[in-house]
């Protein structure tokens, strides 16, 4: 990192000593003593406010992690629930036992084995993520501490149970086999037996329940019917209304991998990974990725990736079981660097946005499955693309991410048929919410027609082949701006 980066100290919310070169953190370690930088614990270093430091500690959790505990494993609790912060606490295990506060968040750790087979390796650092099955025997076992450590046998019985319906006896069996092969090592024999009992328990009614709860318009899936009533309006929305659509303006590979970095960049943006354009061009044009925040930055390359690459830029959604397989392949590319977010694999507990609750996990594939049929009922092109953006939003299959899936496979639609990809700018973040919540909560399809068909034509209005041209006249339209009371949405001149 240049001495010029160096020195512009507010430019990343934390400097942490441990990860950085020895003459990196020297002179953060002078910028301290010099009262440039403040310190919020041996090792943390900011010149952000000490209102925001538990904010930023929060964010930037594993990373400390990594930095404080060197060769641990994230677990316990902290995995069963993805990485969220629970009961203000992060869950590690290492080769002794502490706890310590940094600005709020309290890191418990627990005395045990380092990195086992199939525990993930997270990022570059020096830590990793548990295993689905070590998860499994650690939160089986019996905690009475402050912070709980565990979720308890009652939490483990009804994830198993949505594992079972989401991926079906094979991936139970998986998860059992491979505890079985670890749970010496990590001194837990009698939570095998538990986790042998439970699965055998889900695996003897998984039958019945499966029976009871089939849909034929789910491939054999259960699915929401609700939802596919939705789809039913979209697309019979879509077969009454002629849509032209816009022919492809990015012709070249020059041009593609401007659009592609273009994309990821509003696509992250408008789902809370922020950086301003000229971070994004340098992590994705220039490979410069930023030490605060690498996931974020391979997060902006994942779509980026998919958006760009020649084969998954047009691979369009399948029709039947395989669409699941279709989706869980562009998740897994989109956030390979996430373990928390199990990156290919469906969600096993509901999720939610606002107010709005998206389809059951056990529902998920079934839903998918009839959507897909949903698309061969309406013209390629736009109309199709756009039934494929709310199938996927509408569905939500995965634990995080699914925005972005979900406009890449809308993309995927457009580039086949030989169209401009959409682009939804930062300032056209509300709109495009507010539409698809109206399709949701009122099955009125025209706004997100309406919105879809304008930014087609407004993402086609400008050259791609120069980049640095394309954003700044991007900029000049307010594409970049966040505040819609404030700004309008203009045309390129």
């Amino acid at each position: 990192m240049a001495r010029k980066q160096l020195e512009n100290w507010v430019a990343q919310p934390l400097w942490l000593t441990p990860l950085l070169p020895g003459d990196q953190a020297r002179r953060v370690q002078s910028a301290f003593r010099a009262g440039k930088l403040r310190r919020v614990r041996e090792g943390i270093y900011t010149a952000h406010p000490e209102e925001t430091w538990p904010h930023l500690v929060r964010q930037a959790r594993f990373e400390i992690a990594a930095a404080l505990f060197p060769g641990a494993v994230v677990g316990w609790r902290s995995a069963f629930e993805g990485g969220n912060i629970v009961d203000d606490s992060v869950f590690l295990t290492y080769g002794y036992g502490r706890k310590l506060d940094v600005a709020g968040l309290h890191y418990v750790v627990r005395k045990g084995p380092g990195p086992l087979p199939g525990d993930m390796p997270y990022r570059h650092y020096a830590l990793h993520w548990a295993s689905l099955p070590r998860t499994m025997l650690e939160n089986l076992a019996v905690s009475r501490a402050t912070p709980r450590l565990t979720a308890g046998r009652d939490a483990v019985q009804r994830r198993l149970q949505a594992l079972l319906e989401m991926r079906g006896e094979r991936e139970l069996n998986r998860v059992r086999d491979e505890a079985a092969a670890i749970a010496v090592a990590l001194g837990h024999a009698s939570e095998l037996r538990s986790l042998r009992e439970l699965v055998s328990t889900a695996l003897s009614t998984h039958d019945a329940r499966r029976v009871s709860r089939v849909a034929a318009a789910g491939g054999g899936h259960p699915l929401d019917t609700r939802r596919v009533e939705l789809f039913d309006v979209l697309a019979s929305h879509l077969r009454s209304r002629p849509l032209a659509g816009v022919a492809d303006v990015a012709a070249g590979d020059v041009a593609v991998r401007h659009f592609a970095l273009i994309e990821a960049y509003f696509s992250n943006y408008i789902e809370g990974t922020r950086f301003t354009i000229e971070e994004a061009i340098a992590i994705g044009i220039d490979g410069r990725l930023p030490m605060a925040r690498p996931l974020d930055a391979h997060d902006l390359l994942g779509v980026m990736q998919v958006a760009e690459n020649r084969l998954m830029r047009q691979a369009v959604a399948p029709v039947g079981p395989a669409v699941t397989g279709y989706l869980e392949e562009m998740h897994q590319v989109v956030l390979a660097n996430r373990p928390e977010a199990d990156p290919g694999k469906f969600k096993l507990v509901p999720n939610q946005a606002g107010n709005t609750s998206f389809v059951l996990p056990e529902l998920a594939r079934g839903t998918l499955i009839a959507g897909s049929v949903r698309l061969t009922e309406v013209p390629d092109g736009l109309a199709r693309a756009i039934l494929a953006l709310f199938i996927v939003s509408e569905v939500h299959p995965f634990k995080d991410g699914n925005g972005r899936v979900s406009r890449l496979a809308m993309n995927a639609e457009l580039t086949r048929a030989g169209q401009c990809r959409v682009i939804v700018p930062t300032l056209a973040r509300d709109e495009f919410f507010d539409t698809l919540r109206l399709m949701s909560r009122s099955a009125d399809p025209k706004a997100l027609v309406d919105f879809i068909v304008r930014m087609q034509r407004w993402t086609a209005s400008f050259r791609y082949d120069d980049l640095a041209f394309a954003v700044s006249r991007m900029a000049l339209c307010n594409a970049m701006q966040e505040n819609p009371a404030r700004f309008r949405l203009l045309e390129p001149m």
